[in-house]
């Protein structure tokens, strides 16, 4: 005899849920590169997954992009059938990993609890960091929190990465991106990590549920598509040779005895590159985004650099040279910890050739209109 509607539906939430945790691969569009994470909750047949990488993506880009600036982009837990879900990564041509977590019935029902909870619309919201807060170390923190902090007791190892080196491997094939990162992403990116922290990713999610819960992951769909390459983007080329391109246009115009056209060039340029690191340090609320040491390479003081006198142009050339020296001196010895070798390479060589132009100009020409 069929139980009534009222009493399956008590025997149903009487069970212990059953928790699985869905890690989905990398995508084509670039916040698709990191993957993602859900966590579903299964009672008898019904399933609910919790979705933490919910935000309105159709909004227009400059006001997303000021938010994630501003450190104040906003993300909510969505909650979403688990069919359904499977069928969306599916039609994007994502893999995805299936993990059944082996807990005990009190954990369960925690975590399930703690889920709904988090579901409900005035607890939903939450602000999004892309290492700190995501979709993945929500799903880390849900079960952590479930069982008295039992995982990240089990995930305090350290690994040789940072999140720089990290989000390198996922923008293969990104060099100009990547580049653009080290200039604009400061040294909070580049401490070295725990497994925990790691956790940010999907991936070294996945590997340590299996660490900690001897969950092996299953394999739910493979992408037919084009794989994604592994080998870290390296920005290095990049940098020097965008800073050659530079010295070389500095370098004819001085040769043509046009140093006051080269001067001008340098100097909006590099000033200009500076108003925007230092803009972004001034207004981001994002530890990652105010404290950059790329803002010790650009000066917004460059713009002295069209000032009519070349005699005071060569002596802000000469301290400005020594002052990329002293950088070069700290980054060797590990104070400065970004990567910003290339960087200073490609602004120290056109300031070089800029200053021994400068230098060769008779006091008496100090004042001219080429020079």
């Amino acid at each position: 005899m069929a139980l009534p509607a009222s009493l399956a539906l008590i025997a149903a939430t009487a069970l212990p849920p059953q928790i699985d945790v869905y890690t989905m691969g990398q995508g084509e569009h670039l916040f698709e590169r990191f993957g993602h994470a859900a966590i579903c909750v299964t009672r008898a047949s019904q399933s609910r997954c919790y979705n933490y990488g919910t935000t309105d993506f159709g909004s227009p880009p400059e006001e997303l992009g000021y938010a994630f600036l501003r450190g104040t982009a906003e993300f909510w837990v969505s909650v979403w059938d688990r069919d359904r879900m499977l069928q969306q990564y599916k039609k994007h041509d994502r893999s995805v990993w299936r993990q059944h977590l082996n807990v005990t019935h009190e954990v369960a029902r925690a975590v399930a609890a703690r889920l709904e909870h988090d579901a409900k619309p005035e607890n939903r919201a939450y602000v999004y960091h892309h290492f700190r807060d995501n979709c993945s170390t929500r799903v880390r923190d849900v079960l952590d929190a479930a069982d008295a902090g039992a995982l990240r007791r089990s995930s305090t190892a350290p690994i040789a990465q940072s999140y720089r080196g990290l989000a390198r491997q996922r923008l293969a094939g990104q060099s100009q991106l990547v580049a653009l990162a080290d200039v604009v992403v400061g040294r909070g990116a580049d401490a070295p990590l725990s497994v925990w922290e790691g956790m940010f990713l999907p991936d070294l999610l996945r590997s340590q549920l299996k660490a900690h819960y001897g969950a092996e992951p299953e394999v739910v769909y493979t992408r037919r598509g084009a794989g994604f390459g592994q080998r870290p983007a390296q920005p290095l080329g990049y940098h020097l040779g965008v800073g050659a391109v530079f010295t070389l246009a500095v370098g004819l115009a001085s040769w043509r005895r046009w140093t006051r056209a080269a001067s001008v060039l340098t100097g909006l340029t590099l000033a200009s590159v500076a108003m925007v690191l230092w803009g972004v340090a001034l207004l981001s609320q994002v530890p990652e985004l105010r404290i950059n040491e790329a803002v010790l390479v650009f000066w917004p003081t460059d713009v002295l650099l069209l000032h009519p006198r070349s005699d005071w142009r060569a002596r802000y050339l000469a301290l400005r040279l020594f002052a990329l020296l002293l950088l070069f001196a700290l980054l060797a010895v590990g104070v400065l910890r970004q990567p910003l070798l290339g960087v200073l390479i490609a602004v120290a060589a056109p300031i070089m050739v800029l200053w021994r132009a400068h230098a060769s100009v008779p006091p008496a020409t100090a004042r001219d209109t080429r020079g």
